[in-house]
């Protein structure tokens, strides 16, 4: 009984200690938060007095201006650490655009119309751009690309997103200054007149391969070795073939707001026998309000039994005007080969513009091509409020000759030949205005209209061509 009294006792008095001790913590910790409140209080007082003063003082201007340092001093959004990188940088891209056209096109060579066509197209761009070493960098970009309502069934849709880059790049290769990068990317050499990632498509170009680029004293260097189709994916085939692009380019950057380059570049198209090799000059510049540019490209070799000749030229000149509206004129003058004989003679003279940005360049509705052709432009901007600019542009198109197609800025045929035809096909008005009115996300949206020449009116349907589009991009 003596032991079990005691025992009991025992018990009372650690669990009395125990619950002191509980009681003990809870007083310390109660001090503690009434310390820091305390604190916070004279720290909101401070505060409260500092921006009295501000106010005071009338230097809501100096405020800002702290709080946008102290912002800065800020770990940027959307980069965040790996455990096997040291920074992962994540981006993207929306862009919707409306159009209306008015004929669709002109690919009928019968007098009927082709309909007028109405439709959105939305494209989405999520890329995750990774460190993983000091000269490591890895890229991948994700691409969806559509129609809106395209599906029959949005729960049956299982196509459409699509990887538009993804490559690894190694910088300093061997302690050069030149960088490596494998996998499937972008293109886009000096003015894009021959090689463009012709971001304007709702999917864009991109090239699975090789690209190695640099600089050597004055000169950016740069090449690469490009798959552009291969029969043998998925399933090999007796038959299969592989087009592939091979390319080199030296840029000369030596003399102030001046650059010169030259380029060639291989093309091996098994899958249509084509072996065609393509050698261009180019130059552009400024001097004060005065810019301009120049290319020239050759091309040689075979198109099936054919030997290729063909040729193309571009020039531009332009002067901006001073003053709040920053004005600019400017003119271009284009020319590609046509084959003037139906490749009697055993040779093709068409000139191929190979991956241009012939939507730019030839007008906005894609009517015509760096091929078989001439193109005049004037166009004239103006800025006229701040965000805005604004655009105005006049084509006048002409077959080089009637024996050869129209060809549209795809390079594919809108008509074919017509011997004995007109060569005027037409003219191009385009109006367009840009405004930002966020950071990174612009507002885009024109008109154009196709006036149909005498070309268009003799070998079909010949109705002049309306054409109104807008379109809104936001990059984060």
């Amino acid at each position: 009984m003596t032991k079990t009294l005691w025992t009991a006792v025992g018990v009372l008095l650690v669990c009395g200690s125990l619950v002191a001790q509980d009681v003990e913590q809870r007083l310390r910790d109660l001090e503690s938060r009434a310390a820091r409140a305390d604190g916070l209080a004279t720290r909101v007082h401070e505060l409260e007095g500092r921006l009295q003063t501000y106010e005071a003082a009338d230097q809501s201007a100096a405020l800002e201006a702290s709080i946008a340092a102290l912002s800065e001093r800020q770990p940027a959004a959307g980069t965040v650490t790996a455990r096997k990188a040291s920074a992962i940088t994540l981006g993207g891209q929306f862009r919707m655009r409306g159009e209306a056209r008015s004929p669709f096109n002109y690919a009928s060579t019968s007098t009927l119309i082709v309909p007028d066509n109405i439709f959105a197209l939305m494209r989405t761009r999520i890329n995750v751009d990774a460190r993983v070493a000091d000269n490591v960098r890895v890229f991948a970009e994700l691409q969806d690309s559509r129609y809106l309502g395209e599906e029959g069934s949005v729960t049956a849709d299982t196509a459409g997103v699509d990887l538009h880059q993804g490559f690894a790049e190694i910088e300093k290769i061997f302690g050069s200054n030149f960088t490596a990068r494998l996998g499937r990317t972008e293109l886009s050499l000096w003015n894009q007149r021959l090689v463009s990632p012709l971001d304007w498509h709702m999917v864009g170009r991109a090239w699975d391969g090789l690209l190695v680029s640099g600089t050597q004293g004055d000169f950016d260097i740069a090449g690469g070795w490009h798959v552009v189709r291969d029969d043998m994916a998925p399933t090999p085939a007796a038959t299969a073939n592989t087009d592939h692009l091979e390319w080199a380019a030296a840029t000369f950057k030596g003399l102030k707001d001046q650059q010169l380059g030259a380029a060639f570049f291989w093309l091996e198209a098994a899958s249509g026998g084509l072996s065609m090799g393509t050698a261009t000059l180019h130059g552009e510049g400024k001097c004060d309000g005065f810019d301009w540019s120049a290319d020239a490209a050759w091309q040689s070799g075979l198109n099936g039994a054919l030997k290729i000749e063909a040729y193309a030229l571009a020039a531009t000149a332009g002067y901006t005007f001073d003053g709040d509206l920053k004005p600019r004129v400017s003119a271009e003058w284009t020319f590609g080969s046509g084959d003037s004989d139906g490749a009697a003679n055993g040779k093709f003279e068409t000139f191929n513009p190979l991956y241009s940005f012939g939507h730019y360049y030839q007008g906005f509705m894609d009517l015509f091509s760096w091929k078989n052709g001439t193109d005049m432009a004037l166009r004239a901007e103006i800025k006229p409020a701040d965000g805005w600019s604004t655009e105005l542009a006049f084509h006048g198109f002409w077959l080089d000759t009637t024996n050869d197609a129209w060809y549209g800025a795809t390079g594919g045929v809108i008509r074919p030949a017509s011997a004995g035809a007109s060569d005027q096909l037409g003219y191009e008005m385009d109006l367009s205005a840009k405004y930002t009115f966020a950071k990174n996300t612009v507002l885009w949206f024109g008109y154009s209209r196709f006036f149909a020449g005498d070309f268009v009116d003799a070998t079909g349907a010949s109705d002049d061509s309306d054409w109104i589009w807008a379109q809104l991009t936001a990059t984060f």
